[in-house]
């Protein structure tokens, strides 16, 4: 004869603590992975800055500013600069952007950037940072995704304030390497959307 006992509570509660023990390591390996990222993404930042700022000291102009104004006019000028300088091990051949950590581009500029047309004397963008369209007062970092995370992280949260400004990723190709281009965030102006963003910080 069959023996049709089912779980009594007591496996029950086992059975979900082990479920809830499993889901509570996932959220928190994310989590880890996340930060990591964001930790990855200043560093290579301050390092960059860094060499941008020594090519200065050593040639008396920063790299890519072609006329000597003060402002980063020529993107692949400056990156090829800090390569024959030996000044940063930069990733890609002459005439090139680096690659960034999430397989987008770094570029380097002077522009202004934003909904209002907010101003960055000069500034590096990472392109292709995943991103999420998630309400603006989110904080959480498992829902509001690794360009927003950055922002929170290093500066005020907000996409088109503070010196960690963001567009939208498809409309990057209009602001490269222009001197004093205006670039409009559509859609709403005070979140970050969703898929990828081009998360740009201010050199300055």
């Amino acid at each position: 004869m069959k023996n049709n006992r089912g779980f009594t509570l007591v496996e029950l509660a086992i059975v979900l603590m082990i479920i809830g023990a499993i889901i509570g390591g996932i959220i928190k390996g994310t989590e880890l992975v996340t930060n990591a990222k964001i930790k990855r993404f200043y560093m290579e930042f301050q390092k960059i800055q860094t060499a941008i700022l020594t090519y200065q000291n050593m040639y008396n102009h920063l790299p890519g500013d072609t006329d000597s104004d003060g402002y980063i006019d020529n993107d692949t000028a400056c990156w090829d600069g800090l390569r024959n300088a030996k000044l940063f091990d930069i990733s890609g051949t002459s005439g090139t952007e680096p690659d960034n950590m999430f397989e987008g581009k770094i570029f380097a500029g002077s522009h202004s950037i934003g909904a209002s047309g907010s101003y960055f004397d000069n500034f590096l963008c990472f392109s292709d940072v995943p991103s999420k369209d998630v309400d603006k007062t989110s904080v959480d970092f498992g829902e509001v995704g690794i360009a927003r995370a950055i922002d929170i992280s290093f500066d005020d949260g907000v996409v088109n304030t503070g010196y960690i400004r963001s567009i939208r990723n498809s409309l990057f190709s209009n602001l490269q390497a222009n001197e004093g281009t205006t670039v409009s965030n559509t859609g709403p102006s005070d979140r970050y959307l969703g898929d990828t963003m081009t998360v740009c910080v201010s050199l300055d």
